[in-house]
């Protein structure tokens, strides 16, 4: 593949990964997750620096303090393993912002192809969901020509071809975060959607 072709592959991994996690975030909004905070502070952050996990240091280090804080929730969350439950989503999330804020030693294709193999099945599921409650009719989706794995495939595939090419994968990173906050409300309105025929709480509208 064309990204490990390209100078610092492991980077370019991570940024992947990154833009796979931001693009979940508004499910993971609906969902009340509590740690939804280091989720964001992972995308925000993932081309800093390699963080030393350090209780004494996190505190004064953001991404150490969303890692030591994700991996004690993937902890607590280890046995949701049901699709039809918001902690499963929860956890999915958590793991894949654990592999890209924690690279370690590991292969960059193996925690490449864990990413996407993880990710890929998180849109899997939503789709599984809405499908069983016919959400593709309703209006959010009814335009839809794919799914929404078909639909994450596009914005990855792309991602993919600008990390590949000449740019500056953090110029990538900031483009393609920009360009799915642009999208961002209707997003939004796809998340709630899901929550709704998977039969989840509403979101909070502040409102008693």
């Amino acid at each position: 593949m064309e990204l490990f072709d390209q100078p610092s592959p492991r980077r370019r991994v991570t940024i992947s990964g990154a833009l796979r996690l931001a693009r979940l975030l508004p499910i993971l909004d609906v969902l009340h997750t509590p740690f939804l905070p280091d989720l964001r502070t992972v995308v925000s952050h993932c081309d800093a620096p390699a963080p030393v996990i350090d209780p004494e240091a996190a505190a004064s280090d953001a991404l150490s303090g969303a890692v030591t804080s994700l991996r004690q929730w993937r902890a607590r969350l280890a046995e949701a393993t049901d699709v039809a439950l918001p902690s499963y989503y929860q956890s999915t999330a958590a793991g894949i912002a654990l592999l890209v804020a924690t690279p370690d030693a590991t292969d960059p294709r193996s925690r490449f192809a864990r990413i996407n193999a993880i990710a890929g099945n998180f849109w899997n599921c939503c789709d599984d969901i809405v499908h069983r409650a016919g959400g593709f009719r309703a209006p959010p989706l009814r335009t839809l020509k794919t799914t929404l794995r078909g639909v994450e495939d596009l914005w990855f595939n792309r991602d993919l071809t600008l990390l590949a090419g000449p740019a500056d994968p953090h110029d990538v990173l900031e483009d393609r975060l920009r360009e799915l906050a642009r999208k961002g409300e209707a997003r939004r309105e796809v998340a709630e959607l899901i929550a709704h025929c998977a039969g989840w709480p509403p979101p909070d509208t502040g409102n008693s």
